[in-house]
């Protein structure tokens, strides 16, 4: 009879792989669907003030 623990730990550990990428991954602008982006562009907007630099370092 085999074990079947490997196939449990194996499990848990996919699944963990799973649960890690979707919590940490943030999609670029280029990638995300256009009312997602539409909200991203406006909270860049309204972050921008007149006479600031576009190409500033931070």
């Amino acid at each position: 009879m085999k074990s079947k623990v490997p196939v449990i730990i194996g499990s848990i550990f996919a699944a963990y792989t799973v649960v890690v990428v979707v919590l940490v991954y943030e999609p670029t602008p280029d990638e995300m669907h256009w009312e997602d982006r539409q909200v991203y562009n406006n909270a860049k907007l309204a972050d921008i003030t007149r006479g600031q630099s576009l190409y500033h370092s931070e």
